[in-house]
C-alpha cells in the first residue's frame, strides 16, 4: 500500500485495531491522527495512521504466571 493512500473510517479503525466508535470518539476529542473531511465523509492517510500508531505503541509487559515473571 502507498503511504499517501486514503482509507475510510472503517478501514482506518481496522488498521489501528479499534472499533469505528472508538476511532470516532478519539477524533471528536482531538486524540486521533490527522484526518480529511470531504463534506460529511471522513478519511485518513495511511502515513498518518502509521505515525499515530507508532507514537501510541505500548511497550510489551512481562507475563506473570502464578505471581512470577517468566
Amino acid at each position: 500500500m502507498r503511504d499517501d493512500m486514503e482509507l475510510t473510517e472503517f478501514e482506518a479503525a481496522e488498521f489501528l485495531d479499534l472499533s469505528e466508535t472508538d476511532l470516532r470518539q478519539k477524533r471528536q476529542r482531538g486524540e486521533a491522527c490527522a484526518f480529511i473531511t470531504r463534506g460529511q465523509k471522513i478519511s485518513y492517510r495511511l502515513c498518518d495512521l502509521k505515525e499515530w500508531r507508532d507514537m501510541h505503541k505500548k511497550p510489551s509487559q512481562p507475563r506473570a504466571f502464578m505471581g512470577e515473571v517468566w
